[in-house]
């Protein structure tokens, strides 16, 4: 393919470029604000989440789309735009709103969703991108490095939508508070609770330091019991 440097190819090559620059700029500005909104006050809720799933989608569209006048890489260039802010900032904040929002009956069942959502997801980025046709297996691999915080962005989409989207009737259970446990600093308080449901045994589950003033040993709390959209079983304790 002949480089063009001057006349009307050029020419709309740099102003293709330069309003995907402005585009990604601005997308960049809104990724930092939409991360610190659903990791730190997400309200209205279901808008805050809705709108960290669909931003990183949005930038993979362009860089799939428009693979000649952007980069997928942290690389950043005054005349070539990048992707990779915008669809991480979100990312993060997602994934640390799923991490302390949702309580999951097992987080093994979540696995196949996360790694094949994560696989489809870096398809899309690198097959057929010209950035990194013919290049040698280890740019491939640094940018799959790069972007394994993909696998938090699957993370939080997967849990955020089983929960979100699911219409299942909750059952209703009553264990036994059986001991407490404060934490730490860096560590949630949590509650020993007698069998309930599907667990067998004594289980201990992750609680807010309000929940934890508000309960007392040997008395009775009511967990509700949600089969999860993609059958990935979470619960709430009220």
């Amino acid at each position: 393919m002949p480089l063009y440097t001057s006349g009307p190819t050029y020419d709309r090559n740099v102003s293709k470029q330069r309003k995907l620059q402005k585009i990604c700029k601005r997308l960049s500005v809104l990724s930092v604000i939409t991360a610190l909104w659903v990791a730190m006050v997400p309200a209205p809720y279901e808008l805050a989440i809705y709108t960290n799933i669909i931003i990183p989608l949005m930038a993979l569209l362009i860089a799939r789309l428009y693979n000649k006048y952007c980069r997928i890489d942290t690389q950043l260039s005054l005349n070539t735009p990048t992707v990779y802010y915008i669809i991480l900032l979100p990312s993060l904040g997602l994934t640390i709103r799923s991490i302390k929002e949702y309580d999951l009956l097992t987080y093994f069942m979540t696995l196949p969703y996360i790694f094949g959502f994560t696989i489809l997801l870096l398809c899309i980025l690198l097959i057929g991108n010209r950035e990194y046709k013919f290049q040698p297996s280890k740019v491939y691999l640094n940018v799959i490095l790069s972007y394994l915080f993909l696998l938090g962005y699957s993370y939080g989409t997967i849990t955020s939508l089983n929960i979100l989207l699911d219409n299942s009737i909750p059952q209703v259970f009553h264990p036994t508070i059986l001991s407490k446990d404060f934490g730490s600093a860096k560590t949630s308080p949590k509650l020993m609770l007698s069998a309930w449901g599907p667990k067998t045994e004594e289980n201990s589950i992750t609680i807010s330091r309000k929940q934890f003033r508000d309960s007392e040993e040997q008395e009775k709390v009511t967990l509700y019991y949600f089969t999860g959209r993609f059958k990935i079983p979470w619960y709430i304790l009220e």
